[in-house]
């Protein structure tokens, strides 16, 4: 991985994890993560999460599909071998500001 896409999707784990934190939640990003999540957050009410994090340079349906796809296998390989009760999410950030998310 080069480093234009290593600094490009830390930057978007860094917006994550600052969105989380201004709804009062903990945040943290997993530096560096060779791990199957980005950032791990904790809501209000104790409820951990677990996101990963992807960015695209434009939305594409299709492209969003392959990503979601994508995940779904990392989240049954994780659950298959973690016995989390964290909820886990894709968080694709699309360049220009929009995110596609199911928690945020």
């Amino acid at each position: 991985m080069s480093n234009k896409n290593y600094r490009a999707g830390a930057r978007c784990e860094y917006k994550l994890v600052n969105i989380l934190r201004k709804r009062g939640w903990k945040a943290q990003r997993f530096a560096g993560s060779h791990s199957d999540f980005d950032v791990w957050s904790m809501n209000l009410e104790g409820e951990e999460y677990l996101f990963q994090c992807k960015r695209i340079e434009k939305y594409n349906e299709a492209t969003v599909k392959r990503l979601q796809g994508e995940f779904t296998k990392v989240l049954n390989d994780f659950k298959g071998y973690h016995e989390s009760h964290a909820f886990c999410d894709l968080a694709i950030f699309v360049k220009g500001g929009k995110i596609i998310s199911q928690y945020i």
